[in-house]
This record gives structure tokens, C-alpha cells and sequence, in this order.
């Protein structure tokens, strides 16, 4: 398995950038408002958790979850490891992290709530939402948080990251065609800032 992803680079600044660009921020107004019926002792799986930002804030709006989170880039990893290392101990055990790959990550576990951000433009869309929406629990639900197709992403960060953005619509009818009965957008706020300029969220239940 290839453990370097074109992320690699930027792993030892990747989770500073984030708070200092105002990304985190954002990313943590979203879940803060965002509802979903799920259970209070829920197990959440965080796919592509690259240094940790959804697992860390997961495990802030959800504080009974347990999270296994994977990324295929090992030096990312590394660096999501040597910030649980400074939490308490009674947040650490509720996290597990592991070098891994979506399509060859395996368990017999069903979760409430499966997450993905920035992750699926780099694989194969449908084959990816197909094979998560096999590990959610009855009544689960699949959020995606997808980078939105405009010149920035594609010419910039695609460049950049090796990544394809997908169109909307795209997006919707790989969720529809994984079986999903009911699909919703969920876009960004103004005062989400940055990220309402490049994710939208896409939620499938």
C-alpha cells in the first residue's frame, strides 16, 4: 500500500494552516449548527482524517463517541499522534487512529455517522460512496464535506493537491446511486469563512 499521498508535503503545517486561514473556525460553526438525529453513545468513522480537525471537533460536539479514524498518508498521521498526545486521557481512549486505505479499510463495527472531507476528489467517487454506505448503521448517516468545483479548486488546489473536484450534480447522484434514500445539501454560511467558499456539505441517510 502507498503510504504518501499528495498531502505529504504539507503534513508538518497542514493542521496550523488550518487554524490560522480561519478553516477550523469555520468547520466548527458548521457542526456547532448543525442537527442530526443520532444516538447519544454513537460511533462515528472519520475516512481521510489527515491530522485530525473533524475528529478533534467531533469529539468536542459528541463528547460519549467513539471515533476510529484513518488517512493513507503515514507522515499525516504522525502528526494527528503528536497532538492527541497532549489531550487527556479520557478524550484520547475515545479516538482510535490508523494508517489506512478507504478501499482496503475493513471492519465488522456499523457507525451512526460516517465523515469525509476533501477526500473523496481523490479517488474514484462512486466506488468510495458505495463501499462507505456499507459500513452505516441502521438510520446512519454520511456526511461529506465536498470541495465545490470552480476555477480555484480545479486550477489551483487540483493542481496543487492532485485532486479532482466534482460538479454538484455529480456529487448527488453518486450518493443516489449508493442507495441513499434521502439526500440533502447543507451548505456553508457567510460567517463560515473560508470554507463556505470551497466545501459544501452532502449529507446521505
Amino acid at each position: 500500500m502507498n503510504n504518501k499521498s499528495s498531502y505529504s508535503w504539507a503534513a508538518r503545517w497542514y493542521d496550523f494552516s488550518l487554524t490560522v486561514n480561519g478553516y477550523r473556525q469555520g468547520i466548527r460553526k458548521f457542526f456547532a449548527r448543525t442537527s442530526l438525529s443520532l444516538p447519544t453513545a454513537l460511533k462515528i468513522l472519520d475516512v481521510g482524517c489527515g491530522t485530525g480537525l473533524m475528529s478533534e471537533i467531533l469529539l468536542e460536539k459528541f463528547p460519549l463517541a467513539q471515533i476510529p479514524a484513518f488517512d493513507i498518508d503515514e507522515k499525516m498521521i504522525e502528526q494527528f499522534r503528536q497532538k492527541i498526545a497532549r489531550w487527556p486521557s479520557p478524550r484520547q481512549v475515545r479516538l482510535q487512529i490508523n494508517v489506512g486505505n478507504l478501499f482496503e479499510f475493513s471492519t465488522a463495527d456499523k457507525f451512526d455517522l460516517i465523515v469525509t472531507g476533501g477526500v473523496l476528489e481523490s479517488v474514484p467517487l462512486q466506488p468510495a460512496i458505495t463501499r462507505l454506505k456499507n459500513f452505516l448503521a441502521p438510520n446512519g448517516f454520511f456526511l461529506n464535506i465536498a470541495l465545490k468545483q470552480n476555477w480555484f479548486t480545479r486550477y489551483i488546489l487540483g493542481y496543487i493537491f492532485n485532486l479532482t473536484p466534482y460538479e454538484l450534480r455529480t456529487n448527488l447522484g453518486a450518493l443516489r446511486q449508493a442507495g441513499f434514500n434521502k439526500v440533502d445539501i447543507m451548505p456553508f454560511h457567510w460567517n463560515e469563512f473560508p470554507v463556505n467558499l470551497l466545501k459544501t456539505g452532502l449529507l446521505g441517510s
